[in-house]
């Protein structure tokens, strides 16, 4: 298959307005490797195409039918289904319909009776999923509840952290209380500072629990005190301070990620009353310390930070979520900006595994160009990484390019080159 860009998205546009198309080359040689991306304005135009081609076109000098499906990590990324909790006792499939309906036509309704009732609600746009959050998270209680307000967040679609998303709001995993009389500390913005410092985008559908790391805190900060900082956004389901040269850090588990996302906007780049330290408020992972309720952190993990640089200036975090996620589940991205949200045209991304940042650094490095930039992308694995991971010295180098090899015929035997 020897088509151009412009030849593929003149075939693709047949099904729908193409944004972008991107066809994987060898390095060095630039030889095609027989796969690409095609990103298109809408889901709908996406599916269509897919109707339309996968396993039906066959392109002139080709042997076997074109193979067109959704990019690994698109499903998870646009699932439209929202988790609600704290429903009524005697709660229907039409109660459940009757609240939901009105922000939108609903494929999919399911109400979960054991233990306490739950539902997972099924929208045909995303948008209108938002809105159902938006004005019902916290702010609705439907009739005969005694549970109170609604918890309505995005589901978790994926293994054991969906299951723990049902366990959490209707199993008896309570929320944790604070004794009487305890002192909550302020919060303040921090001088010169208009708000919080552009930290990591929210990325509901893809982060795998609601559990933050949190630093800046004041050496001498209490348990509970944590705690109260973080009930207003939500029930807090597990909390941690750790300690020797980690004082001032802890870990904060919330009942949904909705929280989380509350949480993280509103306090990263803040001052808490009595640290000279701005907080860094952000989802958790394995990198940072994903143990459990034991004090400390583990090292390691195996999620891998990348820093990418080649950007164009008008950059945003989504769209670099948007592209990464084309190899996997994107944990977290993160743009440093000035005080004038401008950036210096870097930032980094993280990955959910390895094997998913070896392919997207064998496949974007000095060969991707983003729109309105200059240059082709630098896609590495960030400072401290090579260590972190143990691939540091010349056996680890070595390690790496074998890895990356690897990814790549990992990739070919999976039919993407």
């Amino acid at each position: 298959m020897s088509a151009s860009e412009d030849e593929l998205k003149e075939e693709f546009q047949k099904y729908g307005s193409v944004l972008e198309v991107f066809i994987l080359r060898e390095r060095g040689t630039q030889k095609h490797r027989g796969c690409c991306f095609v990103r298109y304005e809408t889901r709908a135009d996406a599916e269509k195409c897919i109707e339309g081609m996968n396993n039906k076109m066959v392109y002139p000098k080709q042997h076997n039918p074109l193979e067109v499906r959704l990019a690994d990590g698109e499903e998870v990324r646009l699932d439209n289904k929202v988790f609600v909790g704290q429903l009524p006792e005697s709660c229907s499939e039409a109660d459940v319909r009757q609240v939901f309906e009105p922000f939108g036509a609903l494929t999919e309704v399911v109400v979960l009776q054991k233990g306490r009732p739950s539902a997972f609600v099924k929208f045909i746009n995303r948008s209108e999923a938002e809105k159902a959050i938006e004005e019902l998270d916290g702010k609705f209680t439907m009739p005969g509840s005694s549970q109170g307000p609604l918890k309505v967040s995005f589901a978790q679609t994926k293994g054991r952290h969906g299951l723990n998303q049902m366990l959490s709001a209707n199993h008896g995993l309570n929320p944790m209380s604070l004794p009487p009389g305890t002192h909550i500390p302020p919060v303040f913005t921090a001088p010169g500072m208009g708000g919080s410092m552009g930290g990591p985008m929210m990325l509901p559908s893809v982060v795998l629990e609601p559990k933050m790391y949190v630093a800046g805190l004041p050496t001498t900060i209490e348990l509970d005190q944590v705690k109260g900082m973080f009930m207003k956004y939500g029930a807090v389901m597990d909390a941690y301070l750790l300690d020797g040269n980690s004082k001032g850090c802890a870990f904060v588990k919330m009942q949904d990620r909705s929280a989380c996302d509350n949480a993280i906007r509103d306090l990263n780049g803040k001052v808490v009353a009595g640290s000279v330290r701005m907080l860094t408020v952000r989802y958790a992972d394995k990198a940072v310390g994903g143990g459990g309720g034991a004090k400390g952190g583990a090292a390691g993990g195996t999620a891998v930070k990348l820093f990418v640089g080649g950007l164009p200036p008008e950059v945003q975090e989504k769209d670099l979520y948007d592209t990464f996620a084309f190899f996997g589940p994107v944990q977290e991205v993160y743009i440093k900006r000035n005080a004038d949200g401008g950036h210096a045209g870097f930032a980094f991304v993280r990955l959910v595994q390895p094997h998913m940042a070896e392919a997207a650094i064998a496949t974007f490095h000095n060969v991707y160009t983003m729109p309105g930039a200059m240059r082709p992308m630098t896609v590495k694995l960030a400072d401290g990484e090579m260590e972190r991971l143990g691939m540091g010295g010349a056996g680890g180098m070595a390690a790496h390019a074998a890895a990356t090899a690897a990814a790549a015929a990992a990739m070919q035997a999976a039919g993407f080159a």
